[in-house]
């Protein structure tokens, strides 16, 4: 590979880590405003939301990732 190409792919994973921080960043953050606004939600609820996002994540990233590996 071209060292530009590798400068581009390194880049472009830089901001996607970026983007889904941020977005985790800002989910947690709604979650915590609804607990304020909706105090009688069960915890589970909250737990299914940060597990769903986990996932969200981790999957954003392997399909970006696995296709450049093969």
């Amino acid at each position: 590979m071209n060292s530009k190409l590798k400068l581009i792919i390194i880049l472009f994973f830089i901001f996607l880590l970026a983007f889904i921080g941020g977005v985790l960043v800002s989910e947690y953050i709604n979650m915590n405003k609804i607990r304020t606004e909706y105090p009688d939600l069960p915890e589970n609820a909250y737990n299914l939301r940060k597990d769903s996002l986990k996932v969200w994540a981790i999957r954003l990233v392997l399909q970006f990732l696995i296709p450049l590996l093969f």
